[in-house]
């Protein structure tokens, strides 16, 4: 609730205009679809990502599933090999297994200089500041 409030009071915040803002406004009386936050989110920061197909939750419970990770990586140690092959490796590897899907990579950051989120899609590459009080896992769900 004190974050609200300070996000409240803060209108140049990011998300007091994208995220938050069906709480400030109290003559709104249907709820959104998180699909249709997500398409007003991506308008506000004009971000090109095209969704076409809604997904639907899948029955199992999400700390059931097992994701497949890909930890091909792992197998070099960074000390004893080069930055420049560990990246034309991923590049490979990017270019091999995953060639026809959407690349969008996330980052965030929170140092004694502030907080902060980027998101690059494609040649674009979004950042924003949050408030110096924001956690580091603040930023990291702006930025997802």
């Amino acid at each position: 609730m004190k974050y609200m409030i300070k996000i409240s009071n803060q209108p140049k915040h990011i998300s007091s205009s994208n995220f938050h803002q069906h709480f400030l406004n109290t003559k709104a009386q249907i709820l959104s679809t998180i699909f249709e936050n997500f398409n007003r989110i991506k308008k506000n920061i004009n971000l090109n990502i095209d969704l076409t197909n809604k997904s639907s939750f899948p029955i199992q419970a999400s700390w059931t599933w097992s994701p497949e990770i890909n930890t091909d990586l792992l197998k070099y140690n960074k000390k004893t090999t080069t930055n420049s092959f560990i990246v034309s490796l991923f590049y490979e590897f990017v270019n091999l297994l995953y060639h026809d899907y959407t690349l969008i990579y996330t980052d965030a950051s929170k140092s004694i200089n502030g907080t902060g989120f980027a998101i690059v899609d494609g040649p674009q590459v979004k950042i924003f500041q949050l408030p110096y009080f924001s956690s580091i896992f603040t930023a990291e769900a702006y930025a997802l």
